[in-house]
């Protein structure tokens, strides 16, 4: 026993020692002063010609764009926390600017002396921000992705690939700035109003980023950005819709104050109806369209023409290939996820219920639960 305990002393010892090593060597480009000074060289740099892309003063053609990064760069790990902590301090602030702002808005719609739900503000906020993040997304990667000349046919994302020798400091940029976005969401996730789809919301997260990371390091980000843009068309609707949503729930159903709340009600419909359009037609049409590019084409583009083999699939395109493959379709079957409760909303309005998010555990009744509160004072 004593020996077979010192055993198991010096495997875990060992198992310590081996652990700490890789830290401290995966940690230690992050506490020499060079790596940050370099980080803060590239946001300047390269935010640069992302800001001048945008004012129209420079091309965006990767194979001619007059920026490129130049070879198979490893991930600038400094610029992306940079990026990441600049969009989590701005989220913070906003949502603490944009809170006192809607409490008001909303006691002046309720007609009645009553506090509002912090739950339902909260939830305000955070549809607010993330209207923005995805608006501003979305526009910005459609007017990257639109002037690239390999954008289609599809064949064209697994040509030359993988190689980023050509890609420019606008594009990285971008794609360095979207990672640091679902890196700032992975932790404020754990700040917001807990929901039903808590873990699925951190397992997309999670494997967006690390999508992200791994295209960018081994090369692929054609498709990189093909995917991102195509996954964000749905959001911005989807937010607005609830941000509707949340003041027709608290405004008065009747009497003369009853126009507002049919006013939140129809553009919360036509907002909803025009996000589930949306969602089905890019994620439930063109993106699995997508996974089969990825997992035929880029086969076929190492393979060549023929009959698709999948024992030859793993020998032809790599493990680190695999790996990412594995993870575009981990992001589909989230997709056919977040779907099904799409389609429980619809039920549920055509069946005479009401419109809410069925991700959350609360989202009914944080108005409900007032008023229950107010009819129990009165009753006693």
């Amino acid at each position: 026993r004593r020996r077979r305990r010192g055993r198991l002393c010096a495997a875990a010892a060992g198992a310590m020692a081996s652990w700490v090593t890789w830290t401290s060597e995966a940690l230690e480009p992050l506490l020499m002063v060079e790596t940050w000074r370099e980080g803060h060289a590239q946001l300047l740099d390269w935010g640069g010609a992302f800001l001048r892309t945008l004012q129209g003063s420079e091309s965006l053609a990767a194979d001619h764009a007059p920026e490129a990064v130049g070879g198979n760069r490893p991930w600038p790990l400094a610029l992306f926390l940079e990026l990441a902590a600049i969009q989590f301090v701005f989220n913070f602030i906003m949502r603490a600017c944009i809170k006192p702002v809607v409490r008001r808005a909303m006691l002046k719609v309720t007609h009645k002396p009553r506090k509002v739900s912090d739950n339902l503000v909260d939830k305000f906020a955070q549809s607010t921000m993330e209207a923005i993040f995805y608006i501003c997304y979305f526009a910005i990667g459609f007017i990257i992705v639109r002037s690239q000349p390999w954008l289609w046919p599809s064949e064209n994302w697994w040509k030359d690939q993988p190689d980023n020798s050509q890609i420019g400091k606008d594009a990285a940029f971008f794609y360095i700035a979207y990672g640091a976005r679902y890196f700032q969401c992975f932790v404020m996730v754990f700040l917001e109003t807990r929901r039903l789809d808590f873990l699925e919301m951190q397992i997309h997260h999670s494997v967006t980023t690390m999508l992200i990371y791994l295209s960018y390091s081994y090369g692929f980000v054609r498709i990189g950005l093909v995917i991102m843009v195509l996954l964000d068309v749905a959001d911005p609707p989807l937010h607005l819709a609830k941000m509707f949503v949340y003041f027709k729930d608290i405004s008065p159903k009747t009497g003369s104050a009853c126009s507002a709340h049919k006013f939140f009600a129809l553009v919360g419909d036509i907002l909803f109806g025009t996000f589930a359009l949306d969602f089905t037609f890019t994620r439930m049409m063109l993106y699995p369209y997508v996974v089969w590019s990825v997992t035929v084409e880029l086969y076929r583009s190492k393979a060549g023409p023929g009959p698709f083999d999948f024992f030859d699939y793993w020998s032809r395109i790599g493990t680190k290939t695999v790996v990412c493959v594995f993870l575009v379709w981990v992001l589909m079957f989230l997709q056919i996820f977040w779907w099904q409760l799409l389609i429980k909303a619809i039920y549920n309005v055509f069946s005479g219920g009401k419109l809410k998010d069925n991700r959350s555990d609360s989202e009914a009744s944080d108005v409900e639960d007032s008023d229950a509160a107010e009819n129990t004072k009165k009753n006693r």
